[in-house]
């Protein structure tokens, strides 16, 4: 993710240049400090690095500070797949993500085909799919994670709620007196094995 940060100082005399102290360590790799301050770039590696950065002014009098800069991973949901519903059965999924600046501030999500399945909803806070949905069918969204950072990551994902049918005919077979009865009801969809 691209990085952008001005530098500031206060004293001296304008103009100020930046640069690194001689003994400083370097900045991650594909970040640069321009002369005006500016620390920017795409970086590459995660991790803590530290440095010292150098302000000069017109004067030619400098001061040099040790700053740190903390470079996180890729803030990435890690949810692939959702388990399927079932009409009319209490549904409850937990999105999950990684990377970014926990702890995950916010869970959301927009529609890319449709929307959530009607009766589901997303919790915004813990990131649960949950609810009764009410009709069968497949439906596409996206959900999006926001870190403490600000940083977003999203992916599309899809949902689909089946229907749970009793499959054996009625009226039943008529039964007689004195002899057994043996008669073994059937449905589809839904999610095996029946209870």
């Amino acid at each position: 993710t691209y990085y952008s940060k001005t530098l500031a100082a206060s004293g001296g005399t304008a103009p100020l240049s930046w640069s690194l102290s001689q003994l400083s360590l370097p900045l991650p790799m594909e970040l640069s400090l321009s002369p005006s301050g500016l620390i920017s770039g795409t970086p590459r590696v995660t991790g803590s690095f530290s440095f010292s950065a150098r302000v000069t002014d017109a004067a030619q009098v400098s001061t040099s500070h040790s700053l740190a800069l903390t470079i996180y991973p890729t803030l990435t949901i890690i949810t692939t797949a959702l388990p399927n519903g079932t009409v009319g059965k209490y549904y409850s999924f937990t999105l999950t993500a990684t990377g970014g600046l926990p702890p995950y501030t916010k869970w959301s999500w927009y529609p890319t085909a449709y929307s959530l399945p009607p009766g589901l909803s997303l919790n915004s806070s813990t990131g649960v799919i949950s609810g009764t949905p009410t009709a069968t069918g497949t439906w596409g969204f996206t959900v999006e994670v926001r870190d403490s950072a600000g940083l977003t990551g999203s992916k599309p994902l899809s949902l689909t709620v089946e229907g749970l049918t009793i499959t054996t005919p009625s009226p039943l077979p008529n039964g007689t007196a004195c002899m057994v009865y043996s008669l073994t009801f059937e449905a589809t969809g839904g999610t095996l094995p029946y209870g």
